[in-house]
């Protein structure tokens, strides 16, 4: 079972993608990363459980990092966690597929590294195992009222280690 995942936003064209990440169930959370417009670094949970990578204004990725021990101090019995995972265009909108890829990491501590995550220490590190993609050019007009276009919903079941997307 996977105590770390990180989640990378990935664009390979157009400039400055804003991307937020909410949890839906077990509750509904505020987000992180860039909602309406404002950028919000404030982790979900108390010990944190969800966190925002960075705001990457050029072209390349943002991540989250879920931490799942956190995740489960904050709620403790529950076995899942859905995300709904949103971005749009400020700046220069991309033709090419927005992609989010599911890296996860077993023991080790995580390292906060650019906008982005790893795990030197890990004893298991599964890159890349999970993915989606979707190709949009969503540009938001009013990035204060617009919460973004979904990408995907994502449930993480950490007993069963299977990740699902939703739309």
């Amino acid at each position: 079972m996977a105590d770390y995942f990180v989640l990378t936003y990935t664009f390979s064209d157009g400039e400055d993608l804003d991307t937020r990440t909410a949890m839906l169930k077990p509750f509904n959370s505020t987000w992180v990363g860039f909602p309406n417009g404002f950028p919000n670094f404030t982790p979900i949970g108390n010990p944190p459980f969800i966190e925002f990578g960075g705001d990457n204004r050029g072209t390349g990725h943002e991540s989250v990092l879920i931490n799942i021990p956190n995740f489960r101090a904050n709620y403790p019995g529950e076995t899942e966690l859905t995300l709904d995972l949103r971005a749009q265009w400020i700046s220069v909108v991309g033709n090419n597929p927005v992609v989010i890829l599911a890296t996860s990491y077993v023991g080790g501590t995580m390292v906060k590294n650019g906008f982005s995550w790893n795990n030197p220490t890990a004893t298991n590190t599964y890159n890349g195992f999970s993915s989606v993609s979707k190709v949009f050019s969503y540009y938001a007009t009013n990035p204060v009222l617009d919460p973004g276009e979904r990408v995907a919903t994502m449930t993480i079941n950490f007993a069963a280690g299977v990740i699902t997307y939703g739309n």
